[in-house]
């Protein structure tokens, strides 16, 4: 009964993070597409259209950062599948925040929700994973790729608000 269900969760959160990497992958393309009817109604080139409305400017930025969300995911994936607990979470903690300031709620709720069932199929307790089993050094390099979409996430997040 309980390999049963352990099997169920996996499938659950691998489910979970195809889902997330699908529409991370998608954002992009439905925003090109947004943009190139916004400039055959208005009958503008991508170029001048960009330049001309700011919004679409960082709107375009921040979709642009989604397809690397998507691959550090794969990454964190990869790490959850090796049983690196302490190394996917920090992972998933890190895209979260990124996803926060790139204000994507779809990807703030699918890596929460990914976050949670991986806490939740965890055999131990989170404390427990970083005290014993956490490889840090692996952790210090899986954290990069998220610390750079932290930054980018951060430049769009500054210009939006300094648009307004």
């Amino acid at each position: 009964m309980i390999k049963r269900q352990k099997a169920k969760s996996e499938k659950n959160i691998k489910r979970l993070f195809l889902i997330s990497k699908v529409v991370f992958c998608i954002i992009p393309f439905a925003t090109l597409s947004y943009l190139y009817m916004r400039t055959q109604a208005v009958g503008m080139t991508y170029q001048e259209i960009l330049q001309s409305n700011p919004v679409l400017a960082v709107t375009f930025l921040t979709a642009m950062c989604q397809p690397f969300a998507a691959w550090l995911l794969t990454i964190v994936e990869k790490r959850y599948n090796k049983l690196e607990y302490a190394s996917a979470l920090v992972g998933l903690l890190l895209i979260f925040i990124a996803e926060c300031f790139l204000k994507n709620w779809l990807g703030i709720i699918a890596t929460a929700l990914l976050f949670y069932f991986i806490v939740k199929d965890m055999p131990f307790s989170i404390k427990k994973e970083f005290k014993e089993y956490a490889n840090w050094k692996q952790i210090i390099l899986d954290s990069t790729g998220g610390l750079v979409l932290i930054l980018l996430s951060l430049l769009c997040f500054y210009a939006s608000l300094q648009i307004g």
